[in-house]
């Protein structure tokens, strides 16, 4: 790596990658700013569980209290409770793993032709385009 680029871990400033505007002031901008964390933080996860979410989802929302980043919000204790509920649901709904879905008898043919060489051309589709 060329030296301007390396970077000393211990001179590295939290200030750099902390968002310097204003404390979020009404609900709906404080869940904004909460899910923006939290969806940035989950592509991180190397394993997607509902413990992992969760325990994410909580460390989150504990690090911004702590900090005071949430003061000048009007939400509640039992309003963030829910929005971490949500938060966990939707979560868990988006970054799931997806089976793969079956292949029709059709396209099976198809692809193990294709991958033996056996190249067939559908004489039905030669008719209709070879019509004036």
């Amino acid at each position: 790596m060329p030296p301007h680029l390396q970077i000393d871990p211990e001179n590295v400033s939290e200030t750099t990658y902390r968002y310097d505007g204003p404390k979020p002031r009404f609900k709906e901008s404080a869940i904004i700013f909460l899910a923006d964390s939290i969806e940035a933080a989950s592509r991180s996860l190397k394993k997607v569980t509902p413990q992992n979410v969760e325990e994410l989802i909580s460390q989150i929302f504990a690090d911004r209290m702590q900090d005071g980043q949430l003061d000048e919000s009007p939400l509640t204790i039992a309003e963030i409770a829910k929005i971490k509920e949500s938060f966990v649901f939707t979560l868990l709904n988006s970054l799931h793993s997806r089976i793969a879905y079956p292949k029709k008898e059709k396209e099976k043919e198809t692809t193990r032709a294709n991958e033996n060489g056996d190249v067939k051309s559908d004489s039905k589709k030669e008719e209709r385009s070879s019509r004036p």
